[in-house]
């Protein structure tokens, strides 16, 4: 239960600061990057505080930094290249909208971070078929999100799909 908690104040006192800060400036810039920065922290405060370091958790670890590193980078990217997010645009401005915005997103990391806060309580796991399956899907998961990210985004930077919705290539499935 500890690590629940301690995973969830990680997640609020991130979510909260940086919230302040992109308020402030009427920011979008900030909010991807609290995203990726809350589910690092977790993972890296889950695997510090679990009793023991078994190879599932060491490989859990790993692969969401990775996921965490490679979504958070894409996205803080594209926010400096086109300078605000338009979801925001009705909310930026009203402080209880955004900040609502702002705390369910660092809620929705930490419940999606659930299953790893549970693995990091089990002793008794090691690397074995289950998860060696969820190592392929993994690779093939992100390998399908960076290249759905990719055909978006250049979809996007085209002024003839401007006010466009993508309905090619791997996004076409998401």
């Amino acid at each position: 239960m500890t690590i629940l908690l301690v995973a969830l104040a990680i997640v609020l006192i991130i979510n909260t600061v940086l919230f302040l800060v992109a308020y402030s400036k009427q920011s979008d810039k900030l909010t991807d990057f609290a995203y990726a920065l809350s589910f690092i922290i977790v993972v890296l405060a889950t695997y510090a505080l679990a009793p023991t370091k078994t190879s599932v958790l060491s490989l859990m670890t790993c692969l969401v930094v990775l996921w965490a590193l490679r979504l958070g980078i894409f996205l803080v990217i594209r926010i400096w290249r086109t300078g605000h997010d338009a979801r925001f645009d009705d909310m930026r401005h009203d402080f209880l909208k955004f900040l609502k915005f702002w705390l369910a997103q660092g809620i929705a990391a930490w419940v999606l971070l659930l299953p790893m806060m549970l693995v990091s309580t089990n002793t008794h796991t090691e690397v074995g078929l289950i998860a060696s399956v969820g190592i392929l899907v993994w690779l093939m998961g992100i390998a399908l999100e960076a290249t759905a990210d990719f055909q978006k985004f250049r979809f996007n930077q085209t002024p003839k799909n401007k006010g466009k919705w993508i309905s090619s290539g791997v996004w076409s499935w998401s």
